[in-house]
């Protein structure tokens, strides 16, 4: 008789020197700041970030989506570690050609986001970002520094800081 178990996923870990964005319900890694292309976009729950690239992130089904922008066929993502829908992935832009940027890009919200790792220089001028649910220190686990990423001013430019 064959015994099926369910295989742990394998976490993706970006490296610590770069400036990363990871989930706020478990600290997985999502996207490395680098990969950061807008943070003009608007999801459900309010502000969002579009993506080149990510990691630790699963898709489901693709279906046709009316957004702000037009018909799109979107797929929802989802943390692999802890399963919290985190945005969305642009699979097709029907119609119209100004949106093809996106296709294969990636929405991720604020609402489910922390900054990890390198993000304490640097910070607007009179924000106090709000630290990590979990000891007066501001620091998580493993005594890296954590910002809400709703917490900050940021710029119109979408690739600043």
């Amino acid at each position: 008789m064959v015994r099926m178990t369910r295989s742990k996923t394998f976490q993706a870990y970006l490296p610590s020197c770069h400036r990363t964005y990871s989930c706020i319900h478990c600290r997985a890694h999502l996207a490395n700041h680098d990969e950061l292309i807008s943070k003009s976009f608007q999801g459900s729950q309010g502000r969002a970030y579009l993506f080149n690239s990510v990691v630790n992130v699963g898709c489901g089904p693709a279906e046709e989506r009316v957004l702000l922008t037009g018909l799109h066929a979107v797929a929802d993502i989802y943390c692999e570690n802890c399963k919290t829908t985190l945005g969305w992935k642009y699979v097709r832009t029907c119609f119209e050609s100004s949106q093809k940027y996106k296709e294969g890009k990636f929405i991720i919200e604020l609402a489910h986001m922390i900054k990890d790792n390198g993000w304490t220089e640097g910070r607007a001028a009179g924000t106090r970002p709000q630290r990590w649910r979990g000891g007066g220190s501001g620091r998580g686990k493993g005594g890296l520094e954590m910002t809400r990423l709703d917490s900050l001013v940021t710029s119109n430019d979408p690739r600043g800081d």
